[in-house]
């Protein structure tokens, strides 16, 4: 039967490394900037425009309805 003898992540006692730790904080703090963008854009809606000479512009936003834009 074969086993590994220690490696990057855990040593030969089966005891968590230096790496694993930093790997593990670098997963945790993206999950945490994840979780701010996500909440960033629930509060900004995403939007789209669309402009003619004839009708003046209308901004389509995810919130669900759309406005009209002021010509000038």
């Amino acid at each position: 039967m074969n086993r590994l003898v220690g490696g990057v992540y855990y040593d030969a006692a089966g005891r968590p490394t230096p790496a694993l730790a930093a790997v593990e904080a670098s997963a945790a703090k993206a999950q945490g900037e994840a979780a701010a963008r996500n909440a960033e854009e629930k509060r900004i809606p995403n939007c789209s425009s669309k402009w003619s000479l004839e009708d003046g512009g209308t901004v389509y936003c995810t919130a669900g309805y759309p406005r009209k834009v002021r010509v000038l």
